[in-house]
C-alpha cells in the first residue's frame, strides 16, 4: 500500500508540473477560473493583493520544485507575475522549476542560496530520497536536521511511501556547498524598483531573510514566512524589528504575513 502510494504521489505530481509547464489551457481556464481561495487564506490575501496591483513583482527564497505545496504558483500562472525565484538545490532548479516556467520569460531563476554575502555555504539534506518532502528539509543546520531524524519526523514521513531509512546515520544526510547572493546583490542584479511580495520558505532560516531584506533597498511592500521554526523570544523580536520598519503582522495558518501599512487593509 505504501509503495503504490508512493508511486500515485509521483504520477500525480509530474503529471500537473507537466500540465503546468507547457501551460495546458484546460490547466490554465481551471486556475483563472475555477481557483477561488478560501476567504481568510494566504492565497485570499494574494489573490486580492495581486488585483490591486499592475506589474506584479514577487521574490521566492526557496522555490524548491515550484508547485507543491507553493502558494505562489497559481498566481504566477493566472496573473503572470515577473518574479526572481531563488533555490539553493541545483537537482531541483534544473528537473522541476526551469522546465516548470520554460515559458515565463519574465521569472528568473537562480540557483543560489541566500546569505549576509556573496559567497558560499553548506547545506544539508537527506541523502536517500528526493521527493519534495525530503527536499523541503533541506537547511544550512545540520544539527537541526539530524534531530528531525532523532524525533521520528523523518521516519514518519518515508514510511507513508514506503521508503527505508538506512540504517547507518552517515547515510541520511548529503552536505553540498551552494553559492550565495545578499539581498542587495540579488535586488541590484536582478534592477527590481520595487519588490510587491517576499516569499519565504527557508526551514528556520525564515527571521534571517527577513532581517536581510529590511536591511536592502527597496524594501518589500509584502513579506510571508513561516513562523512555526522560530522560538516565542525570536519571534517576538522579529515581529518588532518589523513594526519599526513600518509593517503590520498577521498570523494565517503557519504563516506570518507582514505587510506596509498603506496596504494593511487587505490583511
Amino acid at each position: 500500500m505504501h509503495r503504490l502510494k508512493k508511486i500515485f504521489r509521483e504520477v500525480w505530481e509530474v503529471s500537473l508540473a507537466s500540465l503546468s509547464a507547457s501551460n495546458n489551457a484546460m490547466y490554465l481556464f481551471g486556475i483563472r477560473y475555477f481557483f477561488n481561495p478560501r476567504p481568510g487564506s494566504i492565497e485570499a490575501f494574494l489573490d486580492q493583493f495581486s488585483k490591486s496591483t499592475t506589474n506584479f513583482q514577487l521574490v521566492q527564497i526557496g522555490a524548491n520544485d515550484g508547485i507543491t505545496h507553493d502558494p505562489v504558483h497559481k498566481f504566477i500562472k493566472r496573473y503572470r507575475w515577473a518574479g526572481v525565484l531563488l533555490e539553493p538545490q541545483s537537482w531541483l532548479v534544473e528537473n522541476k522549476l526551469r522546465p516548470l516556467y520554460r515559458k515565463h520569460d519574465n521569472i528568473v531563476i537562480e540557483n543560489l542560496a541566500l546569505g549576509k554575502e556573496n559567497g558560499a555555504m553548506d547545506l544539508y539534506n537527506i541523502a536517500f530520497t528526493k521527493m519534495r518532502w525530503a527536499t523541503g528539509l533541506a537547511r544550512f543546520d545540520r544539527t537541526s536536521l539530524l534531530d528531525l531524524f532523532k524525533n521520528g519526523t523523518v521516519n514518519r514521513r518515508a514510511s507513508k511511501f514506503g521508503i527505508e531509512v538506512p540504517e547507518s546515520p552517515e547515510d541520511w544526510i548529503d552536505c553540498t556547498t551552494v553559492k550565495t547572493t545578499n539581498a542587495q546583490s540579488l535586488i541590484d542584479r536582478n534592477n527590481l524598483k520595487k519588490i510587491d511580495l517576499l516569499m519565504i520558505d527557508a526551514e528556520g532560516y525564515d527571521a534571517e531573510v527577513v532581517r536581510l531584506f529590511l536591511n536592502a533597498q527597496p524594501q518589500p511592500l509584502a513579506i510571508a514566512f513561516e513562523e512555526f521554526h522560530l522560538e516565542d523570544h525570536d519571534k517576538a523580536l522579529l515581529l518588532n524589528e518589523l513594526t519599526d520598519a513600518g509593517y503590520v503582522h498577521k498570523t494565517i495558518g503557519p504563516n506570518t504575513i507582514a505587510v506596509k501599512e498603506q496596504i494593511q487593509a487587505m490583511l
